[in-house]
């Protein structure tokens, strides 16, 4: 053997000191931890994907839709939206993929938007049931801008159903309606689905359910007077923050112009330049012209120019794209949670019947069941030992949210929800920041307050996860 060592060029062979064992061996340690979680992890995700495919095989008509399931998203406190769509990704979309159900996702960067939503969808299915106009969340906002006009629907457009000329309906008649699958099941609590991706899209949909079925079908007036009144206050302040930077840029581009006048006697000529105020006001501004002997100079400035106007188009394209796309979030139609002062509305009928919408005939939300998923995020220096004990360890939490999500997609595990339920997910709020929390209690943040429910609402829902004493 030592000759061969020679032979390559090697005289002694002997092993790498203390010092280099110790961190090959802790290195080592450390990475097969990680490949280790990482393989039980794909087998539990493969594990439940085998399980819920057999559902994606089955027999549907032409004329029916697949089981539709609403998935409500909400960032973790003191971080953003990407840490939940990471568990999305991860452990439910796959899960949902494979079924073949349909699902919509409703996602949120600031607190009220989930509850705004379900309680616009609980008010809309009352209206309905008296025969009033509905509104949707763009018109009820509106009525929060003082001097604003209700927003009205636009007329449908009729368009060419290209189902006709193309498609498996072009040898086929095309059917009447189509419906989704569960308008034709008789026991409502195994339709559709819901899914709260943490602890604060779980409270909000409570509290939207709450308040859209036990709150008044309109904005109350206080609540309009007290949300001008902030709109107000949060207007002035921005008007004068823009004021602000507005003069000190022109006070910049002044003293600019001095500067290039001390430095060249050139002449000049006098351009207006556009500023972007409030009060659309023109600034007038001084430019000088370059030389004949710098053309070429001007007219890479110029087109730099160009392309710095263009891109500031695209960015202000964008950020109008953006604020069209904006959540709408809307202030509580019940600012005091004092539920058993409420009398239930008589259009429910205490709810001795299946309440359904109108238009597609589905079970509304309340009928459905909820998988109320925590989402765990802690952060913190000190917290360091408990991170990574968690990072090493996230087989676990793989097997409990997939298997919550099989048991939803087989419908298998329902129950109906009792009192102790409002408590699922409360471990996360261990790991929410103590200063957050903090000032959601000064600030009377949905999220930090109690989660406080009424029995006739409550009763009436159903729930996939393990019962919670």
């Amino acid at each position: 053997m030592s000759t061969f060592f020679k032979s390559i060029g090697l005289s002694k062979v002997k092993l790498p000191s203390k010092k280099w064992l110790a961190f090959y061996t802790v290195s080592s340690f450390a990475l097969s931890g990680v490949i280790y979680d990482k393989q039980q992890q794909k087998s539990i995700r493969q594990n439940y994907i085998d399980q819920v495919k057999d559902i994606s095989n089955e027999k549907l008509e032409i004329n029916q839709l697949p089981r539709k399931i609403k998935v409500f998203i909400a960032p973790p406190p003191s971080d953003y939206l990407e840490t939940s769509l990471k568990f999305w990704s991860r452990y439910v979309k796959p899960i949902l993929y494979y079924s073949g159900l349909d699902y919509e996702i409703i996602v949120e960067n600031q607190q009220g938007v989930i509850r705004s939503y379900v309680a616009n969808e609980m008010r809309n299915l009352r209206k309905s049931i008296l025969d009033l106009p509905l509104k949707n969340l763009e018109e009820e906002q509106a009525q929060l801008k003082e001097g604003n006009e209700i927003i009205k629907k636009p007329e449908p457009v009729e368009r060419l159903d290209m189902r006709k000329y193309m498609g498996i309906f072009y040898k086929m008649e095309l059917p009447d309606e189509i419906k989704s699958e569960d308008c034709v099941k008789n026991e409502p609590e195994l339709t559709g689905g819901v899914i709260c991706l943490g602890r604060g899209a779980f409270k909000e949909y409570i509290t939207g359910l709450h308040e859209g079925l036990l709150g008044p079908l309109d904005m109350p007036k206080e609540v309009i007077d007290k949300a001008r009144e902030i709109s107000k206050i949060e207007n002035d302040k921005s008007k004068d923050t823009t004021l602000q930077t507005s003069t000190e840029m022109v006070k910049d581009i002044t003293n600019e112009e001095k500067t290039n006048e001390t430095m060249m006697d050139i002449p000049k000529e006098e351009t207006f330049i556009e500023t972007i105020q409030d009060s659309n006001t023109l600034v007038k501004n001084e430019t000088t012209e370059l030389p004949s002997g710098d053309a070429s100079a001007g007219a890479n400035e110029d087109a730099s120019a160009n392309e710095d106007a263009s891109a500031n188009e695209d960015a202000s394209a964008n950020e109008d794209a953006r604020a069209n796309d904006k959540e709408i979030c809307l202030p509580s139609f019940l600012p005091e949670k004092s539920y058993n002062e409420i009398s239930l509305p008589i259009e429910l009928n205490n709810f001795q019947t299946t309440l359904k919408d109108r238009e597609t005939g589905l079970p509304i939300l309340i009928h459905q069941p909820i998988v109320m998923i925590p989402i765990p995020n802690l952060i913190g220096f000190l917290n360091i030992p408990k991170r990574i004990y968690r990072f090493y360890n996230k087989r676990y939490m793989c097997d409990s949210i997939c298997g919550d999500v099989t048991h939803l997609v087989k419908q298998d595990t329902i129950r109906r929800f009792e009192k102790g339920d409002l408590q699922l997910g409360l471990e996360e709020e261990l790991d929410w920041p103590s200063r957050w929390v903090q000032k959601g209690q000064d600030r009377n943040s949905e999220w930090v307050n109690e989660l406080i429910g009424d029995k006739r609402v409550y009763e009436q829902l159903k729930v996939i996860n393990e019962k919670r004493e």
